[in-house]
């Protein structure tokens, strides 16, 4: 990441941080979902990574769907998503998309 920021910053003469950089990563994927209506069902896995098991460590397993949706359902409440998958308000007030 560091790398990313210098480089930027050279070309762009700004002095760009981390956390910057990485507010402005997390404000384009959720102004993306916000524009476009993304919801839970756009982020469905297909339904052969929920059927075919995955090998690892000599082992295979497969992701049923309840544990896809606990890890989906997470990861929204750590992105700050409804149960649905919208950004909340308080997302995009706090990522200055729309006034707080």
């Amino acid at each position: 990441m560091e790398v990313i920021r210098d480089v930027l910053n050279a070309v762009t003469g700004f002095n760009y941080t981390i956390d910057e950089l990485r507010e402005t990563a997390q404000r384009i994927i959720v102004i993306h979902r916000y524009m476009n209506g993304t919801t839970i069902e756009q982020d469905r896995l297909p339904p052969r990574w929920l059927r075919e098991p995955v090998e690892y460590e000599g082992k295979q397993y497969i992701v049923t769907e309840e544990e896809w949706s606990f890890m989906v359902r997470k990861y929204y409440e750590l992105r700050g998503y409804d149960e649905v998958g919208k950004p909340r308000q308080d997302t995009l007030a706090r990522l200055k998309i729309i006034p707080s």
